[in-house]
């Protein structure tokens, strides 16, 4: 058996008249029809699942490392990777701007809003896969004053220096870890952007 072979697809386009033509447009020409219950019915090959995007920081934009720049530090980082520059208003305590990945971009900004509220926002992004996959941007749920505490985990975000001090280690801990705040420490001669966050 061929484990890697695509799923079949079954959609209704309506009643049988003319359904190979209907069909054939709409899906190509490895479509099959058939006509079940006065209904036309197209099956077709799948298309794949989108495939998996991951996001990642790679530090701060600014005029010394515009988009470009930022492009080639997340190529660098990440093996396949992309970068945009992103403005995002972060509460530095604790992130409350979280992205979920909804395949691809139909209806991306409507599908974020019904998922995640009114506070949802959608946008697309091709650069990464070459296929436009909608990421959906949206304020994260405070955590449960009743739930069981979470541990705390340990991470890292870079280093601090002139151009990266304290507030900016803590947004981007916020920003790379759920729930992440930051603080610079000194190792020797050199400052680290250490991370804590729930687990």
């Amino acid at each position: 058996v061929n484990q890697s072979r695509a799923a079949t697809c079954v959609k209704t386009e309506g009643p049988c008249e003319n359904c190979d033509q209907k069909c054939l447009a709409k899906f190509g020409p490895s479509v099959n029809t058939q006509c079940g219950n006065s209904q036309c019915l197209c099956i077709y090959e799948c298309p794949p699942s989108p495939p998996k995007v991951c996001n990642g920081g790679a530090g701060l934009c600014s005029q010394n490392c515009p988009e470009k720049c930022c492009d080639t530090n997340c190529a660098t980082k990440f093996n396949g990777g992309h970068g945009s520059c992103a403005t995002l208003v972060v509460n530095q305590t604790r992130a409350d701007i979280c992205v979920d990945g909804l395949g691809t971009c139909e209806n991306c900004d409507q599908r974020c809003k019904s998922k995640h509220g009114p506070s949802g926002h959608g946008d697309c992004d091709d650069r990464s896969t070459g296929v436009p996959m909608c990421r959906c941007h949206y304020q994260c749920e405070p955590p449960s004053l009743t739930s069981t505490p979470l541990n705390t985990c340990n991470g890292g975000a870079g280093l601090c220096s002139v151009n990266c001090p304290q507030k900016c280690c803590d947004i981007n801990c916020a920003l790379k870890f759920i729930g992440g705040s930051g603080m610079c420490l000194t190792l020797g001669n050199t400052s680290v952007c250490q991370c804590k966050y729930p687990c």
